[in-house]
Formats: C-alpha cells, structure tokens, sequence
C-alpha cells in the first residue's frame, strides 16, 4: 500500500517556512472572523450613537475607523502567524512597504494619513458639504 498523507500536512516550504493546508484554511478563517468582529462592534457603536444624541457623529465615525483598521491589522498580523509565517520573517516585507510607500505609494499613503488627520482634528464633520477650487465637490 502507498503512503497516505493527512490534508494537514500536505504544503510547502519556502526559506525555511512549512506553510500546510491546514494553516491557511485556519488563517483565512481567522482573518474572516475578525472581519466580522469589526463589522459586529462598528455596528454595535452605530447603534449607541444614535441612542445617545450628544455624541457627535464625526467623533463616533473616528471611533468606528480605527477600531476597523486596528482589528484589521491585528487579525492579518495572527492570521499570518497562525499560517506559520513568523513576523521575524517579516522584516524583509516590512522594509520593501516603507520603501514602496516612499516611493510608488506615497500619494495613497499621503491621502489616508491626511483623511487620519481631518477625522482628529474635527474641522470637518460627517455630513459636511465641500467644494474645492478646482470645481470638485462632495
């Protein structure tokens, strides 16, 4: 009789990293489920908000922001791990997005971190209306 291999063990290794099957399914089902949990607590705070009328809504829509992007970055972050994937490992990739931000991204880049600062700082609100120079409205 031939070798029988369990679905688990079945991968491959690349740079001294066994990623399996098994390790991806477990990571995308992880990375799935904080999704959820960000869309369960964004809604959660959508509905205390509008039970308590002297919160602002540009403060709540903040709040709902970085919480979605906080739980993002924490469920990638575990999910990676989860796959096998060791954030030791990571430093390489870290250093080509600081580079590719430097350089390709940096007007993507430049326009989250500016919208990061619009929602702190509060001079505009949810619901404004905005028209710019150049005729571009919204």
């Amino acid at each position: 009789m031939g070798h029988v291999r369990d679905v688990r063990e079945s991968g491959f290794t690349m740079g001294g990293i066994n990623v399996t099957l098994g390790s991806v399914l477990a990571a995308i089902v992880l990375l799935i489920a904080f999704l959820v949990l960000s869309a369960v607590l964004r809604r959660g705070l959508r509905r205390y908000g509008s039970r308590h009328d002297k919160l602002s809504q540009s403060s709540l829509y903040t709040v709902e922001r970085l919480l979605h992007y906080l739980l993002l970055v924490i469920g990638v972050l575990w999910a990676l791990t989860v796959a096998g994937i060791p954030m030791a490992k990571m430093t390489v990739f870290a250093g080509a997005l600081g580079v590719g931000l430097g350089f390709g991204l940096q007007a993507i880049f430049n326009n989250f971190v500016s919208g990061l600062i619009l929602l702190f700082d509060r001079s505009l609100r949810v619901g404004d209306f905005v028209e710019l120079q150049s005729g571009v409205h919204g």
